[in-house]
């Protein structure tokens, strides 16, 4: 992670005045009481693209040597689980999640196939099983 944030930050050196996006880091920031908004997020589903750890945007769009795991749609879905799982548990603090696209064919790392929705536009399982979270979090107030 430190090699990570060295690298971006080094590259945009002088150039950003603030950064918008912490990771890593959804129940310690929510004990400074200050809203949350989770931007960018998708989950890279190709073999290399769950190793790579570099702060290079191209290699990272473009990892998917080794193809996609196996039972893709499962690991996917159990990532998104346990993602909006902690959305949820935090609800009070986050206050906007939103997405890399609207869909497989429109993202950046569409290889991947990262979002809730295939290059169809139609939901994948991880869709309904972030729509269960939701539901559960509702049905427990």
């Amino acid at each position: 992670m430190r090699d990570h944030i060295h690298t971006v930050v080094g590259r945009y050196k002088g150039r950003i005045k603030a950064w918008d996006v912490v990771n890593e880091a959804l129940a310690e920031m929510a004990t400074l009481g200050l809203p949350i908004h989770v931007t960018e997020l998708d989950i890279n589903s190709a073999q290399s693209g769950q190793r790579a750890t570099g702060a290079d945007i191209a290699n990272n769009a473009a990892a998917t040597q080794g193809g996609l795991v196996d039972e893709a749609d499962r690991r996917l879905t159990e990532a998104y689980e346990g993602i909006f799982r902690a959305f949820v548990k935090h609800k009070a603090s986050v206050e906007v999640v939103t997405f890399w696209g609207p869909n497989d064919a429109n993202s950046w790392r569409r290889n991947g196939r990262p979002l809730l929705f295939d290059v169809n536009s139609q939901p994948k399982p991880a869709f309904h099983a972030v729509i269960a979270e939701a539901k559960k979090s509702h049905a427990a107030k």
